[in-house]
């Protein structure tokens, strides 16, 4: 597949199911969600990519990808963008990070964002899974565009239960600002290290 990305195609309407998993901070086990869905996911028989556009690089330390053994640069491919495609990371599971070599400029992420969307990559899946940053970072539009479902990965606590509308309202007000639906499709629940199972706010927020 990597031969064919110097020349990514225009956006298509494709049939790839396309998921952002989203949080309102981080520390709430927001990559660890996208990880475990990507790879139910690879281990149900879907062709998976799994993209990183956190930042702090979660995905990248927890599955350890500075030593996986067949890793693709994107600029080996002829592409002038940073990152990195890791293929297989578990059968059928691909994750491309943009943030292999350090920090990533608004406009080259645009870029990789635009290349995920191509026919030349989607063809090759059946989803795509978006690890978001915290608040969906400084410019949520771009990862709304490109995902038509999501969901919030919230820690069953005071805070959150009290701020999660003013998050929702931000990502629908960013959504009608870019012309675009995105579906919510649920809340996932962790706990706190400090809360039990079927404590008060897991029970007061289900």
């Amino acid at each position: 597949m990597s031969a064919c990305w110097a020349a990514p195609c225009p956006e298509w309407e494709s049939a790839v199911q396309k998921l952002l998993v989203a949080s309102q901070k981080s520390g709430v086990g927001k990559t660890t969600a996208a990880i475990n869905l990507a790879t139910a996911a690879a281990q149900a028989g879907a062709r998976v990519l799994l993209l990183e556009s956190d930042p702090l690089g979660g995905i990248g330390a927890a599955l350890n990808l500075a030593q996986h053994s067949q890793r693709i640069p994107l600029r080996s491919t002829g592409l002038e963008l940073p990152g990195v495609l890791c293929p297989d990371v578990v059968p059928r599971l691909d994750v491309l990070t943009p943030y292999d070599e350090g920090a990533c400029s608004d406009d080259d992420f645009e870029q990789v964002l635009q290349l995920v969307a191509s026919r030349t990559i989607q063809e090759g899946y059946d989803c795509l899974v978006v690890n978001a940053p915290p608040f969906l970072g400084g410019r949520p539009g771009q990862l709304l565009q490109c995902c038509e479902d999501y969901i919030v990965v919230m820690q069953a606590e005071p805070l959150a239960y009290r701020t999660m509308p003013a998050f929702l309202e931000m990502i629908n007000r960013a959504s009608r600002a870019e012309g675009v639906t995105t579906r919510m499709r649920g809340i996932l629940l962790t706990l706190p290290e400090s809360e039990s199972p079927g404590g008060r706010w897991e029970s007061e927020l289900r």
